[in-house]
């Protein structure tokens, strides 16, 4: 029996929900979903936030952002709460507006690749929309072909689990890489769809966690030397969805200000290497069994 999982990344995670929930969360305190709802209606009037603070909810636990817990007390209740890296999140908003959708952007693309778990199906379909998007910059935004050819790649991918997402589950990523800056995508004048465009430059916090998942993925020892060849500038810069012509002095940039960044130059290559795990962030451990099965069947 194939195991159902929801692939599609979805519409109600979006950057307009920011402001009017995840920032007004406290640390340490669990908020129910009623709560949330809220809290919504309060920055969004006349809003029915069920599916929308269901679907952040899980989205923010799978990215690491939050605990959930169901109790089945008097009905089936769900709550969530902050975790450390979800309060560090929240307070970047206040000090880098910038970097705060760079950290989301990356915890969205990377939580997939980091644990290979179907159950973060949703974030697969995020990367790959980055990296076809990355591929064919700068282009126009044709979410129609793009949805049959990863609806295809997704079967190969998750052969047991038979995925299905529509063509709205790939415009979702959209908004989160017109937020960035400088943005990924935007509206020209006199155009009416959207345009990648690879950037000319990202914050090197961005740039050091993309080689921090480089080295993840390679299975490299801290302080081990990565040669830096044609595939690691493409692996990096789409992680950054980065000009690959950008890339050297993003990595001079990220070694004067981020601890532990290596850069060393030798007769016939370049190499880089990090020296431990990235410091400024407390990254979670993707590796862990996610246990979440959704708030289906919530009473209220």
């Amino acid at each position: 029996m194939k195991s159902k999982i929801n692939f599609q990344f979805p519409n109600q995670v979006s950057p307009r929900y920011i402001q009017p929930v995840f920032l007004k969360l406290e640390s340490g305190a669990w908020y129910s979903s009623v709560e949330l709802r809220e809290l919504l209606k309060i920055g969004i009037p006349n809003i029915e936030g069920k599916e929308i603070i269901y679907n952040n909810m899980e989205t923010w636990s799978l990215i690491g952002l939050g605990n959930y817990k169901v109790e089945n007390t008097q009905g089936r209740k769900a709550y969530f709460r902050l975790t450390d890296l979800g309060k560090q999140i929240k307070e970047t908003y206040s000090t880098n507006h910038e970097l705060f959708f760079e950290l989301m952007h990356y915890l969205f693309y990377s939580s997939w690749k980091k644990s290979l778990n179907p159950k973060l199906g949703k974030l697969w379909l995020y990367s790959r929309v980055c990296e076809i998007l990355w591929d064919t910059a700068p282009s126009e935004m044709d979410s129609l072909n793009m949805t049959g050819i990863l609806q295809q790649e997704a079967q190969e991918v998750f052969p047991a689990h038979s995925p299905k997402f529509p063509v709205q589950g790939v415009r979702a990523v959209f908004p989160w890489l017109v937020t960035l800056t400088p943005p990924f995508l935007s509206k020209k004048t006199g155009r009416s769809l959207l345009l990648s465009e690879k950037r000319k430059n990202c914050s090197p916090q961005l740039f050091h966690l993309a080689l921090d998942l480089i080295y993840n993925q390679k299975q490299l020892k801290y302080g081990t030397s990565m040669a830096i060849g044609d595939e690691e500038i493409k692996s990096v810069c789409r992680v950054c969805l980065l000009d690959e012509g950008q890339f050297w002095e993003m990595a001079d940039r990220t070694k004067m200000i981020i601890r532990g960044v290596d850069i060393r130059r030798g007769q016939f290559s370049t190499s880089i290497a990090l020296e431990m795990k990235p410091q400024w962030i407390d990254l979670p451990d993707y590796t862990n069994e996610i246990e979440f099965d959704g708030f289906e069947g919530e009473e209220e």
